[in-house]
């Protein structure tokens, strides 16, 4: 499973064995940031865009 930012440059993470249970930092700054989740599969969602500072 992976979680990604669709900011370039920005990075968010870690994942262990497919569980992600910590705060997730995201590197990226300005408006619309969406995280995406991407499972084994190719599933995917994503979040509704939010902004950084």
């Amino acid at each position: 499973m992976s979680l990604t930012v669709n900011k370039k440059n920005g990075t968010v993470g870690p994942f262990d064995a497919g569980v992600h249970t910590a705060l997730v930092t995201v590197t990226a700054h300005g408006g619309n940031i969406k995280l995406t989740v991407t499972d084994a599969f190719g599933a995917q969602g994503t979040s509704n865009g939010f902004k950084v500072k």
